[in-house]
């Protein structure tokens, strides 16, 4: 048997079974003896500390468990540290020459009731020994909670056919967006572990993508991309647990863990989303404002009555369109939801633009200007945009675009902004954009940060590139 004097000084631990002094107690048989293990970590010089090889030390004897084995979550917390991390098997790390001199020690426990745990030596049973490397976590001061999450967005993230890392297809390893505060300041991004996942939160990342659900999911490891060997580097698991009920409608209906999980990068969750004739395009609206042309063609876009006029972005696609909204379905709930989320605190009155009154008709057809919105519908109740329903198809002509005359307070024409719940209103022109480059497809988008457009552009590029 291999002495625990051969060791260098490592971790130690003992797990004690209560009422007994010595490490040694025979049984009647003769064949069973109950030993007292302590527990070592051998770590091989290339993995940060607490992990290594584990070892049990039995008196002098040094080895291993076989048959059975023991929780791993309290032989960490016998060694001092507070759980266990990861496991994986020894042989990836030491030569099997080295490891196989350690023999089995232990091969049967009795776990007697939740707090007391008996360990044996039976000479008459014969298995193939344990040889696993672990994780331990260390004690660690307690964190203040995390900030709530706002609002959770899902990327995938694959690698297209010229080899190059892409977002733009059906299919990915999932990236958690995290976003605590409506002004994007705190944003945190990851990867999704595979752990409890089931086939209603597949669907929801799906679905927060624009697609029907999902055909299938898994991990890294069935699935592999041919990402850059620095991937691991650039994403670090952020969810785990992630879970939805049937009855779920959105992220926010389904529970997860975040930060803290017990996950490697081959356990990140993969999903396979349906598109072609499954696939629906759920638009979203990213940027809002009041449109009017004065006499001398000057444009103005920040005041409080106009043409409305904004900005949709597909979530699946993220293809992106401006224009007019038709007045089809809309009424004066509606009116209310926009005027406050363009910083107002209701609408004075709506009509539809049939006298050109903001825009002459010449210059809507001259730019051909799109009508993007159809048949939106606030109801009564409806607290912000994400209350209501819009389609991008329409059937309308320019003579029925919105118009709006917004106030607040004492219904001063120009009031100041304020923040709102969806998209905001800007001074800037609205033909300013950036360009995204992912993978190989350049994506051109509105900067936007009440939707945090370019700060998920920045996580991205950083994941894709390293920068």
């Amino acid at each position: 048997m291999i002495k625990l004097a051969l060791l260098l000084v490592i971790t130690v631990g003992v797990i004690e079974a209560r009422g007994l002094p010595s490490w040694i107690k025979r049984q009647s048989n003769d064949t069973r003896v109950e030993v007292f293990p302590e527990y070592h970590l051998l770590n091989n010089g290339s993995t940060e500390e607490p992990s290594g090889l584990l070892l049990v030390a039995v008196g002098d004897d040094l080895g291993v468990h076989s048959c059975e084995q023991p929780d791993y979550n309290d032989v960490c917390q016998a060694m001092g540290y507070n759980r266990i991390v990861s496991i994986t098997d020894a042989f990836v790390f030491f030569n099997a020459s080295y490891i196989l001199e350690f023999p089995a020690v232990i091969n049967d426990i009795v776990r007697v009731d939740e707090n007391t745990t008996k360990f044996y030596m039976d000479s008459n049973i014969t298995c193939d020994p344990y040889y696993l490397y672990l994780w331990c976590e260390a004690e660690v001061e307690p964190t203040p909670a995390p900030e709530p999450v706002k609002e959770v967005f899902f990327e995938l993230l694959s690698v297209d056919s010229a080899g190059e890392i892409t977002t733009d297809q059906s299919e990915g390893m999932v990236i958690a967006i995290i976003v605590t505060d409506e002004d994007w300041d705190n944003v945190e991004y990851g990867s999704v572990c595979d752990d409890n996942v089931n086939q209603h939160a597949a669907d929801m990342v799906c679905k927060s993508r624009g697609y029907s659900g999902a055909s299938r999911y898994g991990n890294i490891q069935n699935n592999p991309y041919d990402f850059p060997s620095n991937i691991s580097d650039q994403v670090e698991t952020i969810m785990d647990q992630f879970s939805c009920s049937e009855q779920a409608d959105s992220v926010g209906d389904c529970t997860y863990d975040l930060y803290r999980h017990d996950c490697s990068y081959w356990e990140n969750l993969v999903v396979f989303c349906e598109n072609g004739e499954n696939a629906t395009d759920t638009w979203e609206v990213v940027y809002g404002e009041l449109f009017r042309i004065d006499e001398d063609g000057e444009h103005f876009g920040d005041g409080s009555e106009g043409l409305l006029y904004v900005a949709v972005r597909n979530q699946r696609t993220g293809e992106e369109a401006q224009g007019t909204v038709c007045d089809d379905g809309f009424s004066n709930s509606s009116a209310n939801v926009v005027c406050r989320a363009l910083g107002f605190e209701y609408a004075i009155s709506w009509q539809n633009h049939r006298n050109y009154q903001y825009a002459p008709r010449e210059l809507i057809e001259y730019y051909n200007v799109s009508i993007v919105v159809d048949e939106v519908r606030c109801p009564d109740a409806a607290g912000s945009i994400e209350d209501c329903t819009f389609e991008h198809e329409h059937d309308c002509g320019h003579n029925e675009d919105v118009t709006l005359v917004c106030g607040s307070g004492d219904n001063t024409p120009e009031p100041p902004f304020t923040d709102s719940p969806t998209w905001a209103p800007t001074s800037e022109p609205l033909d300013d954009e950036i360009a995204v480059k992912f993978g190989g497809l350049e994506v051109k988008m509105k900067v936007n940060p009440r939707k945090g457009r370019a700060k998920i552009a920045d996580i991205l590029e950083h994941i894709m590139y390293g920068y």
